[in-house]
């Protein structure tokens, strides 16, 4: 990325390869099918560049459920399904109290309309009703999640959505997963 020196005249195009919105509306996820804890970052139709990373960065808190259920974190972009992470439902005692922060990327590799990507998937857990490293159980959880190989196919030449889906194994329990902010980026390098 081409860096703007003191006293340079900035374009339009310098600053249009980063921006960035924030989403503070809570949405609170409880079913058993991919359900959107993120709003849609829309790409616009030829933005992307081949480097160029948008991300979504998201956190807020829930409830493990009276009945433990894995809990499942999904990437989408284009309309299909990229990499995901399921959260083993031993994960939490029931009924247990829950932080979360889970951030999305993706990367343009190619550009039109079999334009490709890459995705990266992360984030952490954590019992919020628990002392940090104290001896009473205390539990929390870092993530990873990404294509080990190949690519998603994605039309640059139309405006694409990317958005963090969830969803529970089950709805017995009544689990709850709630987006407090969620800020979404653009990081220009092409």
């Amino acid at each position: 990325m081409p860096l703007i020196t003191a006293g340079q005249r900035v374009t339009a195009s310098q600053l249009a390869l980063n921006y960035s919105a924030s989403d503070i509306g809570a949405v609170t996820v409880t079913q058993a099918t991919l359900t959107d804890l993120t709003g849609t970052f829309t790409v616009p139709a030829n933005d992307s560049a081949a480097g160029n990373l948008y991300e979504i960065e998201c956190w807020g808190n829930g409830t493990w459920g009276s009945t433990s259920q894995n809990l499942v974190f999904q990437v989408v972009f284009g309309g299909g399904n990229m990499t995901s992470v399921t959260v083993d439902n031993s994960f939490l005692a029931t009924s247990e109290l829950f932080r979360f922060r889970v951030a999305i990327k993706v990367v343009c590799l190619t550009t039109g309309v079999t334009g490709t990507f890459q995705s990266l998937l992360t984030g952490e857990m954590s019992k919020s009703a628990a002392n940090l490293g104290g001896s009473g159980g205390y539990k929390s959880l870092s993530f990873v999640s990404c294509e080990s190989s190949g690519t998603s196919t994605v039309d640059t030449t139309l405006a694409q959505g990317l958005k963090l889906q969830c969803n529970w194994g089950s709805t017995t329990g009544a689990p709850t997963i709630t987006k407090r902010v969620a800020v979404q980026r653009k990081l220009g390098l092409g």
